[in-house]
Order: structure tokens, then sequence, then C-alpha cells
């Protein structure tokens, strides 16, 4: 009686427990509260894994896709969303069983209960043609002639795989993507050997260490892959077009790059890295981890601006998108380290001046920059007149000429006329005395003398540059201008001269080190610069990153 008497009790008390689980269950946030994308991510669970299967069509430019996704549920839910845009989904399943869901814009809701602490696995199937992702910067997925390239910053993840697409859940990746037998796949992490079928080709590729949706790649084309060693016998691996020579030789030195950053920052943090170059040029580049993707217009600086989020902006990912100036004033700064470490101290303080002047909207060029510009062809074949040729030429010379000198030349001019594109030729005639000088109101008013047109009377107070500190984010639309990247560049190079360098780098080391593979704040690295230097920094911080008005250049050691 006794034993049949507690087994009573233990039924009735497992059963309240089952029940108050199932009152206590929610739904998983539709959204992180991102404060610049509300909907990006959700909430409710934390993913451990992808594994993308995807079977691409070269000729319609639809994809065969399947996604796998262990999640861990961080509270009890009674459904779930994933972050998925178009694609018509064939089959879905919780834990090996069919389960319904709805769509909304963005958001699929998955409808399975989950316990909080449960591991789980959410499978779906879908096919389609990726398309555009709204408000992303890049939309993702994008096709073009016998090609694909990835890019998918800051919400196109989405676009193309069922998602909790915000980089404050990071996750490890693998990839199978299978295409015809004369196509190549370049992804992210270390591949794998290529296994052929009847007319295609599956390659395979993993992510060893956590990764944001974001930064997840599959490029499509013709490649060729070349290797190359880094620091600590690092693999690096890149994928070019086939036809592709490096001119500029900004990918033959990543070694060298790869070995300055890993002294400046620490160790390089994931175990293969390289390069993807599109055949085409793309005008942007994205920092797609361990291997970043380029256009055939990537510049030595790009390369080095994309190598450094290695450390910043991959291993450590910003925890909400309003602290992108710790993704891009990072990598913006390592430009100025390479640029004192490649070509001296003068063109670092020459560098460090013309971003500053930038920021405030006044620019300098030398005399033959100005003649290279104007020379590019890119000039309109228009002819004018003498008054409006000698307009152009003050407007560009006045800051470093004689006037008398500019009036000269103009006095030369044919009475019937000038071409515009001859002004280079001019230029060169005329003495100049030091750097001449430009505002960006400057550039306007070129325009408009070639043009006819006629300015507004509050043109300049229209074009004047919107300053804003770095870390003062408050829309999508500040996320990639000047001051995020100049201005959080330039405030690094400021604290590197307050703290001085030993100290400075032993703060980008042990950040690096610390948060590595984590999220970040600006809280944590201001934090840690005041625990690391004994200093309040509060202030700096304060002017440098959230102020409206710039601190002055001599905080930069110029005057």
């Amino acid at each position: 009686m006794a034993k049949r008497g507690l087994l009573i009790l233990m039924c009735v008390f497992t059963l309240t427990i089952g029940l108050m689980s199932a009152q206590d269950a929610k739904p998983g946030a539709d959204g992180v509260g991102d404060k610049l994308f509300p909907q990006s991510g959700n909430g409710g669970y934390d993913v451990q894994q992808y594994d993308l299967q995807i079977m691409w069509d070269n000729v319609t430019g639809a994809i065969d896709a399947q996604t796998t996704i262990n999640s861990v549920a961080t509270q009890d839910l009674s459904t779930f969303n994933l972050d998925f845009v178009g694609f018509d989904i064939i089959k879905l399943t919780v834990d090996g069983k069919d389960t319904t869901f709805t769509r909304k814009d963005t958001e699929l809701t998955v409808n399975a209960a989950v316990a909080k602490g449960k591991t789980f696995e959410t499978v779906v199937a879908y096919k389609g043609v990726p398309g555009q992702v709204p408000n992303s910067i890049t939309s993702g997925w994008y096709a073009a002639k016998d090609m694909v390239i990835v890019l998918s910053e800051p919400v196109g993840a989405q676009g193309w795989f069922p998602s909790n697409d915000h980089p404050s859940d990071k996750a490890l990746f693998t990839y199978e993507i299978t295409v015809p037998k004369d196509f190549q796949v370049a992804a992210n992490g270390m591949p794998g050997k290529p296994f052929e079928n009847e007319n295609s080709v599956t390659y395979k590729f993993t992510i060893s260490k956590p990764m944001a949706t974001y930064l997840a790649t599959v490029n499509i084309g013709k490649f060729k892959t070349t290797t190359q060693t880094g620091p600590d016998n690092l693999p690096i691996i890149n994928y070019f077009p086939t036809d592709f020579t490096d001119p500029a030789k900004a990918f033959t030195r990543q070694p060298e790059i790869l070995t300055f950053l890993s002294e400046k920052f620490g160790p390089y943090p994931f175990d293969v890295s390289g390069a993807i170059v599109a055949n085409r040029e793309l005008g942007i580049a994205l920092e797609t981890q361990t291997r970043p993707v380029y256009g055939l217009d990537a510049s030595e600086l790009v390369v080095v601006h994309e190598l450094t989020h290695q450390w910043f902006g991959d291993s450590l990912s910003v925890a909400s998108w309003d602290q992108i100036w710790l993704n891009e004033g990072f990598a913006t700064f390592a430009e100025l380290l390479w640029t004192e470490h490649d070509r001296g101290q003068d063109a670092l303080q020459k560098t460090v001046r013309e971003r500053y002047d930038g920021l405030s909207g006044i620019y300098h060029f030398t005399k033959a920059e100005l003649i290279g510009q104007l020379a590019s062809g890119q000039l309109p074949d228009v002819v004018l007149s003498s008054d409006k040729i000698g307009q152009l030429l003050h407007l560009l010379l006045d800051s470093a000429a004689d006037k008398a000198d500019i009036d000269k030349v103009i006095a030369q001019l044919p009475a019937s006329g000038t071409s515009v594109r001859e002004l280079a030729n001019l230029i060169d005639m005329i003495p100049v005395k030091g750097e001449l000088t430009f505002k960006t109101f400057d550039f306007y008013r070129f325009n408009a003398i070639i043009t006819g047109e006629t300015l507004p009377s509050n043109a300049e107070s229209l074009v004047a540059e919107n300053q804003h500190g770095p870390a003062d984010i408050q829309n999508s639309g500040m996320m990639f201008d000047n001051s995020v990247y100049q201005r959080g560049g330039l405030a690094l190079q400021a604290l590197r001269i307050k703290l001085g360098d030993d100290t400075f780098f032993k703060v980008l080391q042990t950040y690096a080190s610390e948060y590595a593979s984590k999220n970040v704040t600006t809280g944590d690295f201001i934090a840690l610069a005041e625990k690391i230097s004994q200093q309040d920094l509060k202030d700096f911080f304060k002017r440098w990153l959230y102020d409206q008005t710039m601190p002055p250049i001599t905080e930069l050691g110029l005057s």
C-alpha cells in the first residue's frame, strides 16, 4: 500500500509539473529588439549549428535546399520564429516530426513546443529563386550570369537560408553545395574533398568557430585555387577568377599582412584564412569569416581592412548593430597601422590629417593629384566660355596659386571657348604653392558651373558634413558613414597617443583574447581600457565616440 500510494503521489506531482511547464510556455520573441533592426533575430533559443545543403541550377538560378538547425531552448517555448524570406517550403520538421508553420513578412513561425534547456533540431526543406531582402544593405544571394556572390550584411542571410539572423546568436556552420561540373564553389571555412556525381560536384566547407549569420557566404563561379602560408603555419586558401593575376599585389601580401596584424592584435583567431575574388568590380568588400569576399577593384588597404575584421567583427561580434563602430572603426584604424608600417611616420601623419579634414568636409590635393583626377577622362566633353573656364580655374587654384598667374592663363584662352577636358593642361601651366584645399561645397559649385545649374541659396548647408559620434548611431542610414569608419579609426589613434603604445596594444590584445567568439559592446571596450590603463577615460570616449563636434586635431599629435 505504501508503495502504491507513493506511486500515485509521484504521478500527480509529475503531472502537475508538466501542466505548470505547459502553462509557462510562451512564444519565442519575433525579434531581439535591435535598435536598428527590431525584427532581426528571434528569442527563446540559442542556435548551436547550421548545416546547409544547397543544389544550384545555373540555368534558372533556383536552389533546392535544406537547412538543419540545432538549437537549445532558453525558455519554455510554445512556438518559435526563424527569419526567412521567399521560397516554397517543402517540408519542416522539429526533432523528426512534421510541424506546421505560418509566415508573415520576414517571420517564419514554427508551431512546436520545446521545454527550456532542451536541445532540438529543426529541418527546413525549401526551393525557389533567392530574392531581395528588405532593409539589408547587401541583399544576400546575388546572381549574375554564371556567377553567384553572397554578401549578407546586416540581414541578408534570411534571404537564402532560415536562421536566427542577428549577430548576437553565433553558431557553427557546415556547407554542402552542389553545382554543375564546370563550376566551382568558394565559401567560408576549411574546404573538404569535393564529391563528384554524374553531372555535378558537391563542395563541402566547415566553420569550426562560431559565426554570425551575416558572415556566411557561398560563391559559385569559375575559380582557380591558390595557397599561401601565414603566421604559425596558417593555411591561406584563395579563390580567384581563372585569369586573375593580382596586379596590385594586394593578395600576394596576405601572409605579411596577417603576420603584422597578429603581432598587433594577438594570434589569428581561426584555423584558415584567404580570399574570394569575384570576377567583377564590386565597389565593396565584406569580411565573411575566414575568407573575405572582394571585387577586382580591391586595394591593399581594403585587404588590410577585411583581414582586421577577422579579429574585430568576426571573432568579436557586435551585440547589436548600433555598435558597428567596433567593427568598422577598428578595421579602419588598422589601415593607419599598416600605412605607418609600410610607408613610415610621415605617411601616417599625412593620412591622419587627410581623414580628419575629410570628416570636416575639407580635402587636400597636390597639383599633380588634381591634374591626375582631371585627366582621368571623367569630365564631360563640354565647351565653355572663357569666363566659365576662368571660374573653374579660380575655384580649383585660388587656395594655393596667385590670382595674377591664373588670370594670365585665362587671358590666353580662345574666344571660341575651351573644352572642360583642357583643364588639366591649363592647370599644369599655373605655378602652385603647396597643397590645394577644397570643401565639399566646392565640388558642387564645380559641377554647377559646368552644367549651368543654379544652386539653391541653402546649398552649402545641405551638403555640410553630418557629424555625429561613431558610437551614436540612431538609424540604419548612419551605420556605414564616415563618422563610423574614419572618426572611429581616429578615435583609436587618439587613444593610442593618450595611452602610449605599450598600454594601448595591451588593451587591444586583451580585448581580442577575452572576448574571442563572443559579442561585445562599446561599454565592454571602455571598461577594459580603463582597467588596463588605470585611467578614467569616460570623458575621452564621450568626446570621441558620442559628441557631435570632433575633438581637436592636437589629440592626434598634429597641429
